[in-house]
């Protein structure tokens, strides 16, 4: 056994397994929390809800480096980079028997009924391709007499990608384990050639992944000898051993590969961890990963020790979902409360974009709202004297991690269902030296900060279980016990190799905190123009100034993603709030000043750098004015071509160098800071912008001149320096700033085939969409409408809404809970052009009663319940009363009345922004351009002014 205590996890409550294989909760055990504990806060759980919620909706942007950046965007580039940021969190090698001990609960796990764990794998061999060992482990995993993992069902997916957030570096395990009743769901179309042991790969279901290497020699990692002394062993390399040059890159890149799918299942999923399985050669290593890091067990060959992982299979099958890592706090959100969101998603996107038409605003909506994936977020709070489970509505998060490590926030649209208010909801994973960022916030207010967002809510968050209360199962949040991270727990176990300061600097604990706040606003990428451009950057400057001076508070991340354009009620314009203070911070706190989920591309040259331990008023000051500098070389009119604007966005706020699993930047910057290599040829269309940034760069050039060169303290950048500046541009009246002379330099036609594999998707209007996005065929909506005729036919609309965007597989199924038997009522098949539709016959639509169709929330079992859009089939029961409707479970299409109509999609075409230009994919733009006459290939970027831009 390991040193470091086991996580705290029940290891009685145990699944049964019925006769078709799908697995149903059983009652929880003493260690878990009574929920008729009067300090224990409670609700009473849906009864169509099941444990946990998977598949949740994609994010229309991306928020790490890759937000901003101009590097490449393809797999093999971001899987190196993300391999280089992951070594100082991968801690290893842990013994296999302590890693099924610690983690998958085997010392309290009966293995009676497991199959013979002797010759499991005799079947895998090497061949010439890796793909030579995915069916025969496939076969050996899902064993159809005898499964080793009973419950789920293992697929090939390594040549169908996930491809929901675009093509370009698009997620395919090898082999994804998925419950057994999400299993339709992944099913490939019938004109595909249907294997049993093949499927296309969903991230947003995925339970687990294996990723397969063809030889011992790919492994990422390499086991000290068995024999050797502490000593040497806290300095042994455990990964990359030994590697230099294209083997290092080759091994970077597969460790990031690696990476990256877990990422993406924990971006899709609300999850706190998760397993995975890395296969080199006929080797096999187990791993779990954190927000803090990942821990890798020892390497371990399957023919000669076949039942460590045949009993990770069996342990993993039998755990509960909280065991498998998914939060229990979400659920699937009915109906009547996905009618509540959209409704005051619509309202308040109506009041942001006022001056966008109304066809923009409508499309706007969708940025936040994905027509049946609305999920119940519950937190524990107090209303009144009450300790209440208080409920907020999300759905399409506006910022995601990419990264499967460190703070990884996500930020919502979010609907108080009390208040029928939309605010904006933080999910994220602090560390426990940083203040709370709520505890900040209400600093900041009660000292009148000026455009900082108002505080509704924070705390961290609690465990949740399900508990029985009476006949009712209830969800129950323990007061106690918070959702942390366990691998910093590992950092002084004696198998540990590799162990360093720079380790216990990275690996530190993490604990999941929610925070509510009233600012639901646009990025200040959206502006509209200049003047909504630099007034929103100037009331950040103000809240930088009034944080400083009436807190001692610095900012420490000023982004252009933390600048929000937010309009209140009775205000005429939006105005700009800085948001996240996350990482703010006392000025002369003796805290590094560098943080690695920090933007690279705004950092500042001290802190990019590592010249310095402290952050300053300086740093903050020079953020902002990157963030402006970026924006307007984005969104202005200047003297930039396209391939200089690509090589100084790339050039000035991408460049970084890694070295000893430190990442250093900001080398250009300083080039440029000097000597004006970036930035002094640009001439800019407005003569007041250009003398703003000459100013700027004047009293920035002699600040670093005098404290890098000189080593004096720097006088010229000062805030009352930006200030000036700011109100000289601003107040000048002979040159005013415009409200809509926004430009889209990357999306225009002539540009958009250059941008396409390296400008961020919020850049490149490229938007995410949800994972699974069911579209009811043509030959079904009839019935459909007829069925929710009372609705007003918002369903047809929003399907209409979103048609363009629909999954290359679309299904829906319906279950009778008595007869079992299937009603298939359509299949989709989507190809990469054209669509094949064919309807199946309703075969016991009579003998299962079905009278009319309604919308709810599958009763999930067998794994945590999907998001994606559920139907049911009632069926009538004799006698009336609140039984008289018996839910039918289904998986597939979920039709959602609605009361947005179809007018989004006549007349403007275009998305929100951009001048109103809808970008289009390289190949569209390619075909266009060889049917148009001269004249219109010529067009201009710049747009008629007419109308007002937004988003």
């Amino acid at each position: 056994m390991s040193d470091s205590p086991p996580p705290s996890t029940s290891a009685t409550s145990r699944w049964t397994v019925e006769e078709d294989h799908a697995f149903c909760e059983p009652t929880p055990s003493s260690s878990q929390a009574d929920p008729a504990e009067p300090s224990i806060p409670s609700r009473r759980r849906r009864d169509d809800a099941a444990t946990g919620v998977c598949n949740a909706p994609i994010t229309y942007t991306e928020n790490s480096a890759q937000t901003f950046g101009f590097d490449p965007k393809n797999a093999s580039d971001q899987n190196i980079r993300r391999g280089q940021e992951m070594l100082p969190h991968i801690l290893g090698p842990m013994p296999v028997e302590d890693f099924l001990d610690d983690f998958m609960l085997a010392s309290s796990t009966s293995f009676d009924e497991m199959p013979s764990s002797k010759d499991a794998f005799v079947g895998v061999t090497l061949g010439s391709r890796e793909s030579d060992i995915y069916k025969p482990l496939i076969r050996a995993i899902n064993n159809n007499k005898q499964p080793r993992c009973p419950g789920f069902g293992f697929r090939d997916t390594s040549n169908h990608p996930d491809t929901t957030g675009g093509t370009i570096g698009a997620k395919k395990p090898d082999v994804c384990g998925y419950a057994n009743r999400h299993l339709r769901a992944v099913e490939l179309a019938e004109k595909l050639g249907r294997d049993p042991l093949v499927s296309r790969t969903d991230m947003g279901l995925a339970a687990t992944f294996i990723e397969v290497k063809p030889k011992e020699s790919d492994d990422c990692f390499k086991d000290p000898p068995d024999d050797i002394e502490p000593e040497e062993r806290a300095k042994w390399k455990f990964a990359f051993y030994k590697l230099t040059g294209k083997e290092l890159t080759k091994h970077q890149e597969i460790l990031g590969q690696n990476g990256a799918y877990a990422a993406e299942i924990k971006m899709r999923q609300h999850r706190e961890f998760l397993y995975s399985i890395s296969m080199s050669g006929l080797t096999v290593r187990l791993i779990r990963w954190d927000r803090a890091g990942a821990i890798v067990s020892a390497s371990f060959h399957i023919h000669e020790n076949p039942e460590y992982l045949c009993k990770f299979l069996w342990c993993f099958a039998h755990m509960t979902d909280i065991q498998r890592g998914y939060d229990l706090t979400v659920e699937q959100a009915p109906l009547a409360q996905e009618e509540l969101f959209k409704t005051c998603i619509k309202e308040h996107v109506d009041v942001q974009m006022s001056h966008a038409h109304e066809a923009d605003r409508r499309r706007a909506v969708f940025d936040h709202y994905d027509p049946g994936h609305v999920t119940s977020i519950y937190v524990p709070r107090r209303v009144g004297d009450e300790e209440v489970i208080y409920e907020y509505l999300i759905c399409r998060p506006i910022t995601i991690p990419l990264s499967p490590f460190g703070r990884c926030g996500r930020g919502y649209w979010a609907v108080d269902v009390l208040k029928k208010r939309v605010m904006f909801l933080k999910d994220t994973w602090r560390t426990d030296v940083d203040a709370m960022e709520g505890s900040t916030l209400l600093d900041l207010q009660e000292a009148d900060v000026r455009h900082v967002p108002a505080l509704e809510y924070h705390c961290d968050v609690p465990v949740a279980v399900i508990g029985h209360k009476g006949q009712h199962i209830v969800l129950c949040m323990v007061g106690e016990r918070r959702q942390t991270t366990l691998t910093q727990k590992y950092l002084k176990a004696k198998w540990l190799c590799s162990s360093s300061p720079k380790l216990h600097r990275r690996v530190v604990k993490r604990t999941r905190y929610r925070l509510v706040v009233e600012c639901a606003g646009y990025s200040l990428m959206n502006c509209r123009g200049s003047l909504e451009l630099f007034s929103g950057a100037y009331h950040a400057l103000e809240a930088m100034r009034d944080a400083y001076e009436r807190c001692d508070l610095l900012h420490r991340d000023v982004t252009a993603g933390n600048i929000v354009l937010y309009k209140k009620p009775d205000s005429e314009e939006r105005e700009g709030y800085l948001i996240d203070w996350e990482l703010a911070s006392k000025k002369g706190n003796q805290r590094l000043a560098y943080d690695p989920s920090l933007s690279w591309q705004f950092v500042s040259i001290a802190v990019g750098t590592a010249m310095g331990e402290k952050h300053t008023i300086q740093d903050d000051m020079e953020s902002l004015y990157y963030v402006v500098l970026y924006c307007s070389l984005l969104f202005l009119d200047h003297s930039l071509d396209v391939g200089q604007l690509h090589a100084t966005l790339n050039g000035l706020f991408d460049f970084s160098h890694h070295r000893h699993t430190i990442t250093s930047a900001c080398s250009a910057k300083s080039a440029d800071c000097l000597s004006g290599q970036y930035t002094r040829t640009i001439v800019w269309k407005h003569d007041g912008i250009g003398e703003f940034f000459a100013a700027l760069k004047k009293a920035l050039s002699m600040h670093y001149a005098r404290t890098m060169i000189m080593d004096l303290p720097g006088v010229e950048w000062s805030l009352d320096t930006l200030l000036t500046t700011w109100n000289t541009l601003l107040s000048n009246s002979a040159a005013p700033l415009l409200h809509t002379d926004r430009i889209a330099h990357i999306t225009a036609e002539e540009n958009v085939d250059h941008f396409t594999h390296v400008a961020p998707r919020s850049i490149m209007r490229n938007p995410y969409q949800a994972t699974t996005v069911h579209h009811v065929p043509l030959s079904a909506e009839s019935s459909m409408a007829d069925d929710h005729s009372s609705d007003g036919g918002g369903a047809t609309e929003d399907r209409d809404m979103i048609h363009s965007s629909q999954p290359r597989n679309s299904w829906r199924i319906e279950r009778s809970p008595s007869s079992r038997t299937v009603i298939e009522t359509s299949y989709t098949a989507r190809g990469s052009t054209r669509s094949t539709r064919s309807t199946a016959r309703l075969r016991t639509a009579q003998a299962a009663g079905v009278t009319d169709l309604v919308d709810v929330l599958s009763v999930g079992v067998g794994g945590p319940a999907i998001s994606s859009p559920v139907s049911f089939a009632h069926t009538r029961r004799p006698g009336g009363g609140p039984d008289a409707n018996r839910n039918m479970v289904a998986l597939g299409t979920r039709t959602v009345p609605g009361s947005i109509d179809n007018e989004a999609s006549a007349g403007s075409s275009s998305l929100p922004g951009e001048n109103q230009r809808e970008p289009m994919s390289a190949t569209d733009v390619k075909r266009k351009s060889t049917s148009l006459a001269p004249e219109r290939r010529k067009k201009p970027r710049k747009e008629s002014s007419d109308v007002e831009d937004e988003n």
